[in-house]
């Protein structure tokens, strides 16, 4: 397993198209600083203490997802179109190591995608003494384990797909479905949880503020469904950071790391056996 992962390593950093995701992302990440500055010089006089920069450094968890789902699909189907899965076979790889170096790979480019982004933001922190993103962070730590857990259970998807769907385009499509649509309840399910105990209400005739209970606030066995569906989806807990500006964010709660643990091991065991399975032409 050790010489697959090291082949599909160096197969990773001579890809083209990865090196290009990476220049995209890197100008992206450049060109996230730059509104971040933009919006705190032309909002520096009426910027409350609450102001935070964490929509802008953890930006890069809303595509994250897409971008990894389309290079997970590129780099397992061109190894279909070229046979080489099929000849790692006849050497004497066994299916189940082939699988999880797919896994391994993936995961470490989704890494490579994260990294890259942030090593530019960062860079460019150090370049504005006036202005610094990572002074204004809100819990940080929090939020970039979320991310990696993320990491973990997208490449745990993708390389199930990709691995099962031999036909490049066709992983392709799924996979960029599959992005989008976590994407969509990642928001929905994060922005339900997000939603206060209370509202505040101005009377319009005596000027008076009161709080009142919020309809939209989950409690009991509702808010217990939507916890298990934020720790099973990776793109919501990559967009915790990201939305913790609008309402105060999500507390760690036990399900997430349980949730990606449990979508990790059944993706992982499941595709590794579909794979032991599948017919290879």
């Amino acid at each position: 397993m050790y010489n697959l992962l090291s082949a599909y390593t160096a197969r990773l950093l001579k890809d083209k198209l990865f090196w290009l995701i990476e220049c995209v992302i890197a100008l992206w990440a450049a060109y996230v600083f730059r509104l971040a500055r933009q919006s705190f010089v032309c909002g520096m006089h009426h910027i409350s203490k609450t102001f935070h920069t964490n929509p802008y450094f953890f930006n890069a968890a809303i595509w994250l997802g897409i971008s990894l789902a389309l290079y997970s699909a590129y780099f397992t189907g061109t190894e279909y179109h070229d046979g080489i899965l099929r000849n790692q076979i006849i050497s004497g790889h066994r299916r189940y190591e082939i699988y999880l170096s797919h896994y391994l790979v993936i995961l470490l480019a989704g890494v490579m995608q994260a990294a890259a982004y942030y090593f530019v933001l960062i860079t460019a922190d150090g370049f504005f003494l006036g202005f610094s993103v990572m002074h204004m962070l809100v819990k940080p730590a929090e939020y970039i384990l979320l991310i990696l857990l993320a990491l973990l259970g997208y490449s745990a998807l993708f390389s199930c797909f990709s691995m099962l769907l031999a036909n490049k385009n066709a992983a392709v499509f799924v996979q960029l479905l599959l992005a989008i649509l976590m994407l969509y309840f990642g928001f929905a399910t994060v922005s339900s949880l997000q939603e206060p105990r209370t509202s505040l209400v101005t009377s319009t005739y005596r000027g008076e503020n009161r709080t009142i209970p919020n309809p939209n606030y989950l409690e009991g066995a509702r808010r217990e469904l939507y916890e298990w569906a934020d720790g099973l989806n990776p793109s919501s807990l990559s967009l915790h950071g990201v939305m913790a500006e609008k309402k105060g964010g999500i507390p760690f709660h036990a399900k997430i790391p349980v949730g990606t643990a449990l979508l990790t091991v059944c993706f992982t065991a499941g595709g590794a056996y579909g794979f032991s399975r599948k017919e290879l032409k």
